[in-house]
């Protein structure tokens, strides 16, 4: 799926082509990196545009590294970005920024959509992903693969590539969070107050 970055960047470790949704019509992949740093500059996916999850920790990112990142997956075609984790928000406007810096005042049909999910599950938010990211208008015909990024979490990861190979089970997993609610999935921790707290791996 993905081509090997240079020597001096981070490295991404695995991908992983998970099927489809019948459903949603898309095409499901999975790929791991070290960090923020290791995203491939091309990524071999079955359409030109894509709607994609950003899972990690970027609390403590260098705010230039995520903007390299979120340049080099908006020129690979990233036109509906979803972002989970602690500082997910931060994450959102960094790639808003890179967006707007890409095409200066992108009209409503043809803007790359951010979503920050801070108060979701990662079951969530990959429902999400795979049903409800809409793209603007001018990417309707050509979205059709969504690619969740997991940067530095191995619990993540795992949750993703289970939950990515049975989409069908997600929506029952979802709904089980009104009688008690799924793994992983953020809640309020009083040393960290407002923000979220994330399980770790």
């Amino acid at each position: 799926m993905a081509e090997a970055p240079p020597a001096a960047a981070g490295r991404w470790l695995q991908s992983h082509d998970l099927g489809s949704d019948p459903v949603a019509r898309r095409d499901l992949f999975a790929l791991e990196l070290s960090g923020f740093d290791a995203l491939p500059e091309k990524l071999s996916l079955p359409s030109p545009h894509f709607a994609c999850l950003v899972a990690g920790d970027a609390e403590e990112t260098p705010r230039a590294e995520g903007l390299r990142f979120f340049e080099t997956l908006v020129r690979a075609g990233a036109v509906y970005v979803c972002t989970w984790g602690p500082g997910c928000r931060r994450l959102a406007e960094l790639c808003e920024h890179v967006t707007l810096g890409l095409a200066p005042l992108p009209g409503a049909d043809d803007g790359v959509v951010t979503r920050c999910h801070e108060s979701d599950s990662l079951d969530e938010v990959l429902w999400t992903l795979i049903h409800l990211t809409d793209p603007a208008e001018a990417y309707s015909d050509s979205c059709g693969t969504a690619l969740a990024i997991t940067v530095g979490e191995t619990r993540w990861s795992r949750r993703i590539r289970s939950v990515l190979a049975e989409p069908h089970r997600l929506e029952e997993r979802v709904a089980s969070t009104a009688g008690g609610a799924p793994p992983l999935i953020p809640t309020r921790s009083p040393s960290r107050a407002p923000g979220p707290s994330w399980p770790r791996g």
